[in-house]
């Protein structure tokens, strides 16, 4: 992202979220099967599909638009992933695939200083 001008606090959201949906594909999709990640950036939409072929994970009481308890020691990564990013679904077909999207506005892009001149 750094090599796309994406502003490290932003980078930094996108690949926590990346991290949480790769841990989820981990520890629920209870197979052997290689995670697929997929990261796109089209103009200034970058887009994310994470996606496993194990038994699906259930989402029950920790959806991603409910807030966790405060004190639950687990429940947090569909929540921060939906907080974090402007796009965000599961979809649970053969597995699981977790899409989500990031708009990119021009106070997220590190913007270089017209002054200075590259070197050579």
């Amino acid at each position: 992202m750094a090599t796309h001008s994406v502003e490290p606090q932003t980078a930094d959201d996108v690949v926590l979220c990346v991290h949480e949906a790769c841990a989820n594909a981990i520890e629920h999709s209870h197979t052997g099967e290689a995670i697929d990640i997929q990261l796109h950036l089209l103009g200034e939409r970058l887009s994310v599909v994470v996606a496993d072929g194990g038994c699906g994970l259930e989402l029950g009481s920790h959806g991603p638009h409910g807030r966790p308890e405060l004190h639950a020691p687990r429940g947090r990564g569909l929540y921060l992933m939906a907080s974090l990013m402007d796009e965000f679904a599961v979809h649970r077909n053969s597995g699981t695939e977790i899409r989500m999207a990031k708009w990119l506005t021009s106070s997220q892009l590190v913007r270089e200083d017209p002054g200075l001149r590259r070197a050579s």
